[in-house]
């Protein structure tokens, strides 16, 4: 017999939340992607804390959301800890809104896990999901897919970790952030150039764009070219086609 959910008849309350802390996903780039729920929970905090504070005040006045603001930096990190903690303790309500897709900053992440350490859990209010929206823009196989981080800027550092992916034959997710695109993508096509890819280039808002082709191919379109915004790139899985079932049955084993 199946577990029954009872719904709830109203929508979730924050009035009864005082001196709460919420982590409030911010949307990829296009901010009208930002949820209902995110907007409400902004709505009803005391104060706002980011690590891009341009970002978050274009969003904070796109809906018209009057609330002070507070950056977070490496230089001022233990100061606004401080400030959170005591501001908690008043029975005040925080959100620490993330950067765009959804990702922490050194500083956030930090800043986070002294509110876990104070004894109190934040709550999260999820966002747009870059890692799955950019999966369903390649049309490449989701079922067995990794994420792996920002590849580091030291050449020596970015080569080493790409060399390490060579080998992984499911669909590979590389987030980007607003720089060394190209750096990026000549690293991958050095490594794996005739490995099919998907780039996307500022996902989500006006002027979005979807180049599909190899490594080496893309990679190519973009020599001697500058880029400003955000983009993620999407490894297509490199799995070999074998005719015998029973063997490529084996085959398949070897990556569970």
């Amino acid at each position: 017999m199946g577990t029954i959910l009872h719904m709830p008849d109203r929508e979730e309350s924050t009035d009864n939340l005082r001196g709460s802390c919420f982590i409030v996903g911010a949307p990829i780039e296009e901010r009208d992607d930002i949820t209902q729920r995110a907007i409400r929970v902004l709505q009803s905090v005391d104060l706002v804390i980011t690590s891009n504070d341009r970002y978050a005040a274009g969003l904070l006045k796109r809906f018209a959301l009057s609330k002070r603001l507070l950056g977070i930096s490496e230089e001022i990190e233990n100061d606004v800890v401080e400030i959170t903690l005591e501001a908690l303790s008043k029975e005040k309500r925080i959100a620490i809104l993330s950067d765009p897709s959804f990702r922490f900053s050194i500083p956030i992440s930090n800043l986070i896990a002294a509110v876990r350490d104070a004894g109190l859990e934040p709550r999260v209010i999820p966002g747009v999901d870059l890692v799955a929206t950019a999966l369903a823009m390649s049309g490449f196989d989701s079922q067995s897919y990794s994420v792996v981080g920002v590849l580091p800027a030291r050449r020596e550092a970015r080569d080493s970790f790409v060399g390490l992916l060579t080998n992984r034959p499911e669909t590979i997710v590389v987030p980007g952030g607003t720089s060394r695109i190209q750096p990026s993508l000549l690293a991958l096509a050095g490594k794996m150039p005739n490995r099919k890819a998907t780039l996307i280039l500022r996902p989500t808002v006006p002027g979005e764009t979807i180049m599909r082709g190899t490594l080496s191919s893309i990679a190519h379109q973009f020599a001697n070219k500058r880029f400003n915004g955000h983009y993620i790139i999407v490894l297509a899985p490199d799995f070999v086609e074998e005719s015998d079932q029973q063997t490529s049955y084996k085959r398949s084993r070897k990556y569970d």
